[in-house]
């Protein structure tokens, strides 16, 4: 999951706050304000994320939160039960950028493909003629946008183009998420300041019956 670690000084208020109550009581309010904190930035980077051809880095947005952290950010590749949410292997070209990759191809073989589709189904590369004329054209299984391929032949280098930081927009979206979220983030935690404190405390009256 990419992110931006920062710290508010709200929070080491909360935390001061809730101190001298039990340690449950404690781990649960300064999550409680974690997860209220995560929610701005997660609607931002919602909203700054560029929808490509198959969506997967849009819906992979996730916040994440404990006691100690929140977080906004990119579910990592292969993990959840939803297969449209964990495919965000290319989150960190966009974030920050990649040169141009050369890769070598062997010799011995007459194509090198490199494909960055990857899913428990197998992928398949194959040649179809056309309806018109005699040309062939490599097609693959499943098709774009599912699956992204790119050949080279006789042991030519296979090149993939430079991701600029940011993508066609020039933002890297979790940076430019907090930064459109910080003031709102803040107002959370602020607000936070107070009602997490009569959270526990009618917590703690409950418990006491």
């Amino acid at each position: 999951m990419a992110d931006v670690e920062v710290s508010f000084p709200e929070i080491n208020t909360i935390r001061e706050m809730l101190r001298d109550y039990p340690k449950a009581i404690r781990r649960k309010y300064t999550r409680a304000a974690f997860t209220a904190a995560a929610k701005p930035g997660v609607a931002a980077l919602r909203r700054l994320t560029p929808r490509g051809p198959t969506g997967n880095l849009k819906r992979s947005v996730v916040a994440k939160s404990n006691e100690n952290y929140a977080l906004a950010g990119y579910r990592a590749a292969g993990r959840g039960k939803n297969p449209k949410t964990n495919k965000s292997y290319h989150q960190g070209f966009l974030e920050f950028g990649t040169d141009v990759r050369k890769i070598r191809v062997p010799s011995n073989r007459g194509i090198f493909i490199a494909s960055s589709f990857n899913d428990r189904k197998p992928f398949r590369l194959f040649r179809r003629r056309l309806v018109r004329g005699e040309r062939k054209v490599q097609q693959s299984s499943p098709k774009y946008p599912q699956a992204f391929f790119k050949s080279s032949k006789f042991g030519q280098p296979l090149m993939i183009p430079r991701m600029p930081i940011g993508g066609r927009l020039g933002k890297p979206p979790v940076a430019a998420a907090f930064q459109a979220s910080r003031s709102q983030i803040q107002s959370v935690l602020s607000d936070q300041m107070t009602t997490v404190l009569e959270r526990a405390n009618k917590d703690m009256a409950r418990r006491a019956k």
